[in-house]
């Protein structure tokens, strides 16, 4: 029985029908988008953890006649799909009028033209596509190329993308490496002067950054070699069926040179496999070929490498252009010293942190009261507060992205230096007022390993040496998502050591503390 998300289940009960195919949950997804790739779809997890599902989906779709398929120019490997009128008319069919409506759905775009308009447009879909992959998702409207609010004829500034959510709105302007600073700093000018950055405002910009990886020379990808293994394993099982025996590898290579289905390898296919039997000499079998078959389809190695190519990609380009770009803007101070954020995130690690840019779609203060408990905090009696405000004394309060209040204990605050281009502004503020304070204070910063190594020396050199024992910093690894079993420790981090550590509530003296948490044996 095939798996149904939330996001399926939902989009029946909104719309008012018993059931949807996943053909047909896949050009309702294309009506919204536009334009998508095979790889985008095996993104949304709809079809499984596989990209072969998806595409297949999208073959019988183009079949039928319901989507139609183009491929970028100048990139041969990378096709795009977008619905055909029969395609359009099928889902006019399916789905009540009303919920169009409700959807705001704009039956009159069409895909652009341009190559790179095209490849904006697939990209921007990305985060869309991702939050489909959170097993809570729900039908929401994705608006391309939407107005930004408030703004006038003569000021036509517009989104790349428009996710109106249940509690908030997330404007996605979306950066394919292309852009000046200049053009990012006239970016945030345009939400600026249109009122984005006002007190009280329930809007939410997301700057997501895509990169294209570099082909490595020297490594191919695990799932390129998975499916030579599997040509030549086909070949190999026909050959004994043929001759009725069990072959070796050296038996196998030798009546494959002489058959006529010797034919259909290429010989850089015949080259790629030798090496790889070359450097897996205990492949003698068919039997321990499939296994090795297996071992590839499962291997994410290169995927891994691949993507910490990106991260280094997109961590030169956040200080580079948004990081200088944001802070340099009038807005900028004020707006973050309030507790709101404008994020950065890449567009390979929307799954990763999309539950920070969008809490209240994942439901994050349940997902950090989780954690922290995990880590050993009593969360009773915490209350999540966004944005968390600090009272200072003779000083007006200060706030924080988001954290916890308890009446007894204190403040946990929470900020995601890796994503939150405002967050180092109310860290460094909070810092400056530090000495006038008299609340015990635990600050958890979110960062990759890197980010903690140097973030770390960066705040500690701020820090009053006095006043240690009422601000407490912790920090958590960015990489790990707060929705896996095993849940993100928590560390303490000085200049000489790291070490994760537990709470402990002391109900007798009200306080709460830290120790060390020791290593299983």
């Amino acid at each position: 029985m095939k798996n149904i998300s939330n996001f399926e289940k939902s989009l029946c009960e909104n719309a008012k029908l018993f059931f949807l195919s996943k053909s047909q949950i896949d050009l309702f997804i294309l009506l919204q988008a536009s334009v998508i790739t095979y790889r985008q779809l095996f993104l949304s997890r709809l079809h499984g953890h596989t990209e072969a599902a998806g595409r297949l989906s999208l073959k019988r779709l183009e079949k039928r006649g319901y989507i139609q398929s183009k491929i970028l120019p100048q990139q041969s490997k990378t096709k795009y799909y977008y619905l055909t009128p029969k395609g359009r008319d099928l889902l006019r069919e399916l789905f009540p009028n009303d919920f169009f409506t409700q959807m705001q759905v704009n039956w009159e775009r069409r895909p652009p033209s341009g190559t790179q308009q095209i490849l904006h447009r697939i990209r921007t879909n990305d985060f869309y596509l991702s939050y489909i992959s959170n097993p809570m998702s729900t039908p929401h409207p994705w608006l391309l190329e939407h107005p930004l609010p408030h703004t006038s004829l003569s000021q036509p500034f517009r989104c790349d993308g428009l996710f109106m959510g249940k509690h908030q709105n997330y404007y996605i302007e979306q950066d394919n490496n292309t852009q000046s600073e200049t053009v990012i700093t006239q970016k945030i000018q345009q939400y600026e002067e249109c009122g984005f950055f006002s007190d009280g405002n329930n809007n939410v910009l997301i700057f997501c950054l895509s990169f294209t990886p570099k082909k490595s020379s020297i490594h191919k990808p695990s799932f390129s070699l998975y499916r030579t293994i599997l040509k030549f394993t086909k070949l190999w099982a026909l050959l004994e069926d043929e001759h009725g025996l069990s072959l070796d590898y050296q038996q196998f290579c030798q009546i494959l040179n002489s058959s006529s289905l010797g034919k259909s390898i290429s010989q850089s296919e015949m080259l790629i496999f030798t090496k790889l039997l070359s450097t897996h000499l205990e492949v003698e079998t068919l039997k321990e070929a499939n296994i090795l078959k297996k071992a590839y389809l499962d291997d994410t190695s290169y995927l891994e490498t691949q993507l910490d190519e990106l991260d280094v990609l997109f961590q030169k380009r956040l200080k580079s252009h948004f990081m200088r770009a944001w802070r340099g803007s009038s807005c900028s101070t004020p707006f973050a010293l309030s507790g709101n954020s404008v994020f950065a995130v890449a567009n390979h690690r929307l799954n990763t942190y999309q539950d920070y840019l969008m809490p209240y779609e994942y439901n994050l203060s349940k997902q950090l009261l989780s954690c922290l408990f995990y880590n050993g905090l009593d969360t009773s009696n915490w209350k999540y507060q966004s944005p968390l405000a600090i009272p200072l004394k003779n000083q007006p309060n200060c706030f924080f992205h988001q954290g916890f209040k308890h009446t007894t204990y204190g403040y946990i605050a929470i900020e995601h230096l890796t994503i939150d281009l405002t967050s180092m502004q109310r860290i460094n503020h909070y810092l400056g007022a530090f000495y006038a304070q008299d609340v015990t204070l635990f600050l958890l910063l979110i960062a990759t390993s890197l980010e903690i190594d140097i973030f770390s020396k960066e705040i500690f050199s701020k820090l009053s040496t006095y006043a240690t024992n009422k601000l407490i910093i912790l920090w958590m690894d960015a990489s790990i998502p707060l929705t896996q079993t095993a849940v993100p420790s928590i560390y303490i981090v000085s200049t000489d050591h790291k070490y994760p550590i537990c709470f402990e509530c002391d109900e007798f003296d009200e306080q709460l503390r830290l120790i060390r948490k020791e290593p299983l044996s």
